[in-house]
């Protein structure tokens, strides 16, 4: 993750503590709260997102895309950008 944040010269993060694979049952609007807080606090240009689907169909990545859009729209703060991958690039890394 470090690597990744460098790389696309993020200078700051924040962890939310929620666990690795158990995102799904975290209370939507707790999250969503949390997020909102942070966007006001930081006041982001650009937020970054999962799409709907997750990119992969894992359930952390869809959960985090919907808290995401939530907060978003109920803070108004920063552009909402959603990943999004070619039909190549799915292929290439996701087939069995």
């Amino acid at each position: 993750m470090a690597e990744c944040l460098r790389l696309l010269g993020v200078r700051e993060h924040h962890w939310l503590g929620y666990p690795d694979g158990g995102c799904a049952a975290i209370e939507p609007a707790e999250a969503v709260e949390r997020l909102a807080g942070l966007l006001d606090d930081v006041r982001p240009d650009t937020v970054l997102t999962f799409a709907a689907d997750g990119q992969t169909g894992h359930p952390d990545h869809v959960a985090v895309h919907h808290w995401t859009r939530a907060a978003v729209r109920k803070t108004g703060v920063g552009d909402l950008l959603v990943v999004a991958n070619t039909p190549e690039w799915l292929e290439e890394h996701l087939a069995p």
